[in-house]
């Protein structure tokens, strides 16, 4: 089973029409990580060779830079999973880059290790 506690209802899409203003619309997160009020990680899973919409960007980039001790990520990782009928595991996702203080960096690894690396650089034990 997992982490979802109601899988069914992941599959549902949210519609966003009406709820529009100009180009400004709702938007998501795919992952959010808030460690001892310290650290933050948000995520972004996308399909292999796609990147994040502009909009979509900007917006992580604002939340991220807006995070109180600066010790705020943004990890964008790339999935493969073709069965659409499955959910996509975090855990076989590859970071593809990463974002910190500013700027987009190339990264690689898995997702796990990604955040392992991040809670060991700022000695943040769980």
């Amino acid at each position: 089973m997992g982490l979802i506690r109601n899988s069914n209802q992941t599959k549902q899409g949210i519609d966003f029409e009406g709820v529009q203003w100009g180009k400004i619309h709702p938007s998501d997160v795919d992952f959010v990580l808030e460690i001892k009020n310290e650290v933050l990680i948000l995520g972004e899973v996308k399909y292999k060779g796609s990147e994040i919409p502009t909009g979509q960007r900007l917006m992580l980039e604002r939340l991220c830079n807006s995070w109180h001790t600066g010790k705020s990520f943004i990890i964008f990782a790339h999935h493969e999973h073709d069965d659409e009928t499955t959910n996509i595991p975090l855990l076989k996702c590859e970071v593809y880059k990463l974002y910190y203080q500013g700027k987009w960096y190339n990264r690689s690894g898995s997702v796990k290790n990604k955040v392992e690396d991040i809670l060991k650089n700022f000695k943040i034990e769980l």
